[in-house]
């Protein structure tokens, strides 16, 4: 069946001299110092809607791919976003990638997804 875009705007957790994609800032030490795994931020009223607290699971949905992530309670998510760390690759896999023809670099847009809090946090 067909994928249908999610209520939830997929935005890139913006680190100091990050690049667009990762390719550059995955292979570095310094963006490990504040995302050591590939998390997913929500605003507290989100995580709350879900019935999830930090460190809890989620799952990301987007047109082309889904990820399992733990939380990130952070107030500083703007309502109707949740925010990544895209230099890690489950997380990349969730946008639509599109060839920039002027500087010939991939950009990752903000993409819709949906969230879900996944199947292992139910029962606690």
């Amino acid at each position: 069946g067909t994928l249908e875009a999610g209520r939830r705007l997929l935005l890139p957790r913006l680190l100091p001299a990050h690049t667009d994609d990762g390719w550059l800032t995955r292979t570095l030490s310094w963006p490990l110092h504040e995302y050591r795994e590939a998390t997913v931020s929500l605003s507290p009223a989100h995580a709350d809607s879900l019935g999830v607290r930090d460190g809890g699971k989620v799952v990301v949905r987007s047109r082309g791919a889904e990820a399992v992530l733990p939380v990130r309670v952070e107030a500083r998510v703007p309502a109707g976003a949740v925010m990544v760390p895209p230099h890690f690759e489950a997380i990349r896999r969730l946008y639509e990638w599109r060839l920039d023809p002027a500087l010939r670099d991939i950009d990752l847009d903000p993409c819709r997804v949906s969230v879900e809090r996944a199947q292992e946090e139910e029962g606690e």
